[in-house]
């Protein structure tokens, strides 16, 4: 396959789907042609879903933006590509969100795509970089001692929603007090500009 047939698949999509795939593509091109790095993958596929499961089966591309992309988009159950710290399976959903108990106060995360019939989350812990961070939507971030469904954390983290699971990015520090550039930022993976 080629840069061209690529654009020729995008443009028989259905209207709806245009848009997704237009992006997806933007974070795989530059000057009229995959990035030098993803030629391999385009040239091993023969249609333009082969080429980003070509993408997504690459652990090298695992912290690119198109990687988290197109896992969203296709519904890849990319868990199984990070490797958290802790993993709490099935938190009962109470008043709508997972709840944080910090010794005095409460916070309440609202968590989207709860299945209806066991209102369960999957809570996970990841390291600093531990996790595409594209694949989860923002929430904040969290500093001191505190507990979520009786698992007692303490640090500095940030809290990502992602599905019917939330997610827990720990801070690593450096000398100074700052945080630590992530090494996903650094261009460490051979998909990265």
């Amino acid at each position: 396959m080629d840069f061209n047939r690529l654009n020729v698949e995008l443009e028989a999509l259905p209207p709806s789907q245009r848009k997704a795939y237009r992006e997806l593509i933007a974070l795989v091109s530059l000057g009229g042609d995959v990035l030098p790095s993803m030629k391999g993958h385009l040239e091993q596929a023969s249609t333009m879903r082969e080429f980003f499961d070509l993408i997504y089966e690459d652990d090298s591309c695992r912290f690119e933006k198109a990687w988290a992309l197109w896992a969203k988009m296709s519904n890849k159950d990319w868990y199984s590509r990070f490797k958290p710290e802790k993993v709490y399976e099935g938190a009962l959903v109470e008043r709508g969100g997972v709840v944080i108990d910090c010794n005095e106060s409460m916070i309440l995360i609202p968590v989207r795509g709860v299945r209806a019939h066991d209102r369960t989350v999957d809570i996970f812990l990841f390291p600093d970089d531990g996790f595409n961070v594209d694949l989860g939507e923002y929430y904040g971030s969290i500093s001191g001692s505190f507990t979520c469904y009786g698992l007692p954390l303490e640090g500095t983290f940030d809290i990502y929603r992602a599905g019917r699971a939330l997610l827990f990015e720990r801070w690593v520090f450096d000398e100074l007090g700052y945080r630590k550039r992530r090494a996903s930022q650094k261009g460490a993976c051979a998909c990265s500009l």
